[in-house]
């Protein structure tokens, strides 16, 4: 295509079809050399685009999967921390009922907004 192009605009400005000819001749291995090396970088990219692309997507995969067992686990410890809580707080008084509790809830609200976020 380049070629072509080199050809061409070497009659308009007034060059011979043997000049022109000629002087392509004298750079058709560079410029085909160029023409190769532009498709093969155009698939390289596309070769990385694509791995870039499934690596993020499988990190993605991954970081969801061990977010939501994290979640879980501190859910679950959350939950049974606030029954501990809960219980100490029968076993020493109703005055620190109301504090234990409160305590809870607002780790227990944490806790669900990250989960809602995700």
């Amino acid at each position: 295509m380049q070629l072509i192009e080199l050809r061409n605009s070497l009659i308009k400005v007034g060059a011979s079809d043997e000049q022109a000819d000629l002087a392509v001749s004298e750079f058709a291995l560079t410029f085909t050399l160029l023409e190769s090396n532009k498709k093969v970088l155009k698939k390289l990219e596309k070769l990385e685009d694509n791995i870039n692309k499934k690596l993020e997507d499988n990190l993605k995969k991954e970081l969801d999967l061990k977010l939501d067992s994290k979640l879980k686990v501190l859910l679950y410890q959350t939950q049974i921390n606030e029954y501990t809580h809960r219980n100490i707080a029968l076993n020493y008084g109703c005055k620190y009922n109301h504090i234990i509790h409160e305590k809870s809830y607002m780790i227990m609200y944490g806790l669900r907004t990250i989960t809602n976020c995700l």
